[in-house]
């Protein structure tokens, strides 16, 4: 008899195969093939079909795994009670649980490749999702706030341990900050994961054009990847940032190991003159690198408030000789003026950023010392400015901070700071 399969089972294998598992695709030419799955095994199993196993840990985030379910009687034996009801085989008494791993390997084609793990652990997790994954790169702040927003969340995960539905970032005013920051100031974009319903199963920030210590080329690459469904989509979405040309991935999926890169595919560099090794370095794919990258901001001065917690370009730095803010993974290009790995949505200070020399200091006032005392003095009747002054934004300011009407750079680099890591910050 030829495999009687559910319409619910065929359509799991078929979306799983339809997400990238080679086992899938592999199982569904199988079941196609098959004539009588008594030639694929030796087992009397039949009438298949799936089980969905939902489970609520404290959490209250619902997990699933997927069972397939079958009848292992002989049908045929007159012995047997439900002989000749063609209900039998759907009787709960007559049905029996396996796995979806020995499902598949009761047929022979299937069974006897020779399949790594990671290909069993994907197609296992792509099992789970009843639903095609469709992929985009988003670029305004509508796309940020759909991939973060708890809301947007599919409500199923594989694990309690979701990365997706555990987000330090998911809820209301977080998720605004986070969409704020990356388009208007990180200049980032975001690699979304939804089902056909538009539920969102992952997301990851993808970064272009990141400067690297060293090298005279940029690269670009997917920062740590949030998913309900790890199993697949963690590499479902490495393998669309590739196909979109992002060539690199951190490392290890987590927000610790921010210097560690691997690329997913061989790559060349150019070593900055000087360096050691100079001339082109050949990165091998899937290897692991050290790299120090950096960006340059505000890519837009747009940017109202707050920023999100930040995975891998964690650190504000300051360039006082340039009067340049930028981002980057490590403390070595330039004074640290605030830490963006805070969960609350907007970032540390670590220093103030002179509005009109642009030194870093740390004292009590926005104004470095000298230039409190160019600006400012005590008198008998309290501090009182010295000087011209000009209205900003409904405030009083010095007018050493313009020229020709406009903001120098260490006021706009200020101005920056403050609305990254003040919570009421107007100007």
């Amino acid at each position: 008899m030829k495999p009687i399969i559910s319409e619910d089972l065929r359509k799991r294998i078929s979306f799983a195969a339809a997400n990238g598992s080679v086992i899938a695709q592999d199982l569904l030419t199988a079941i196609k093939r098959c004539r009588d799955i008594k030639n694929e095994t030796d087992k009397t199993i039949n009438y298949f079909d799936s089980k969905r196993k939902v489970s609520n840990p404290e959490s209250g985030r619902k997990t699933i795994r997927i069972v397939v379910t079958c009848c292992r009687k002989d049908l045929s034996n007159k012995s047997f009670p439900d002989y000749g009801n063609p209900q039998a085989p759907y009787f709960p008494e007559n049905r029996s649980e396996i796995s979806v791993h020995d499902f598949a390997a009761l047929f022979k084609s299937v069974r006897e490749k020779n399949y790594d793990d990671p290909d069993w652990v994907y197609y296992d997790s792509a099992m789970r999702l009843a639903s095609k994954v469709k992929f985009r790169i988003g670029t305004t702040m509508a796309d940020f706030i759909k991939a973060y927003d708890a809301s947007n969340y599919i409500g199923l995960s594989e694990s309690s341990q979701s990365t997706l539905h555990g987000s330090c970032m998911r809820y209301e005013e977080t998720t605004r900050n986070a969409a704020d920051y990356y388009v208007n100031f990180a200049g980032a974009k975001i690699l979304i994961g939804e089902t056909q319903e538009g539920e969102v199963v992952s997301r990851a920030v993808l970064w272009e054009n990141v400067s690297v210590k060293d090298f005279q080329e940029p690269i670009s690459f997917i920062d740590r990847t949030y998913t309900a469904f790890d199993g697949f989509l963690l590499s479902a979405m490495r393998r669309e940032a590739l196909k979109a040309g992002f060539l690199w991935r951190k490392t290890a999926n987590d927000f610790s190991t921010k210097q560690n890169f691997t690329p997913m595919q061989d790559t060349k560099l150019t070593r900055e003159a000087g360096c050691d090794g100079e001339g082109i370095f050949n990165f091998n794919a899937e290897s692991n690198y050290l790299l120090n990258v950096f960006k340059a901001v505000p890519a837009h001065r747009l940017h109202k408030k707050g920023c999100p917690y930040c995975d891998t370009m964690s650190f504000l730095l300051y360039r006082q000789e340039q009067c340049q803010l930028i981002i980057a993974n490590s403390a070595l290009f330039g004074e640290k003026v605030a830490r963006l790995d805070n969960t609350g949505g907007y970032g540390m200070p670590y220093g103030h950023i002179c509005p009109v020399c642009g030194a870093v200091h740390n004292s009590d006032k926005d104004l470095c010392n000298l230039c409190d005392s160019l600006f400012y003095e005590d008198t008998i009747f309290g501090r009182v400015a010295k000087g011209n002054s000009v209205t900003y934004k409904g405030k009083s300011v010095p007018a050493a901070l313009f020229k020709n009407k406009k903001p120098i750079p260490p006021f706009n680099a200020y101005i920056a700071i403050k609305r990254i890591c003040q919570v009421n910050f107007s100007l």
